[in-house]
């Protein structure tokens, strides 16, 4: 959420470099190469290797800008509504006085994976762990809408001016609060 100090792209790293984190999970690409030496990777033996060396030394690889849904009927409505969607709006941010607001800004558009590969494939085995410790079973909402939880005004403020009628967006306080949901 925009409203937090260290969100979006450059959050994890601008907690790093203020001293407020003494570890982050971000990308490579994030540390400006001016600055690379002045940190080291964690890799998954307990070795430090050079930030140069991320392809061989990584904690988690993350499948980077996933959209993951239910792999059910619902999916493929999701999906369908969100493609009605013009990506200029969908993407933006700037109108709203904020960034990264329900998507990154530097998304360009959603690619539907083929049926055959699901989300175990797609986000590995520990991602798939992770996600089946968060409160499941949410049941599909009854008249086929779908919920999208925004965390601040301007993504409220966002979510609403898209005015997809299948669509209904729902304020929560916290992403841990719209993970319960």
């Amino acid at each position: 959420s925009d409203r937090e100090k260290y969100s979006g792209e450059g959050g994890a790293f601008q907690c790093l470099k203020s001293g407020h984190g003494q570890v982050a999970f971000m990308c490579y690409d994030e540390i400006p190469p001016s600055e690379r030496q002045d940190y080291q990777l964690l890799c998954m033996d307990g070795s430090r290797k050079s930030v140069e060396e991320y392809k061989d030394c990584y904690l988690l690889k993350e499948p980077r800008h996933a959209v993951i849904s239910r792999k059910d009927a619902d999916s493929e409505q999701i999906y369908k509504v969100l493609k009605l969607i013009p990506d200029s709006d969908l993407f933006s941010s700037a109108a709203f006085g904020g960034k990264d607001l329900m998507f990154s800004d530097a998304a360009t558009e959603l690619i539907e994976l083929p049926k055959i590969t699901d989300s175990f494939l797609y986000l590995r085995e520990d991602y798939h762990e992770a996600m089946h410790a968060l409160k499941a079973g949410n049941p599909p909402a009854p008249d086929g809408k779908i919920e999208w939880c925004t965390i601040s005004h301007a993504e409220q403020q966002k979510c609403d001016s898209l005015q997809i009628p299948r669509m209904e967006c729902r304020r929560a306080s916290s992403v841990d609060e719209c993970i319960q949901r």
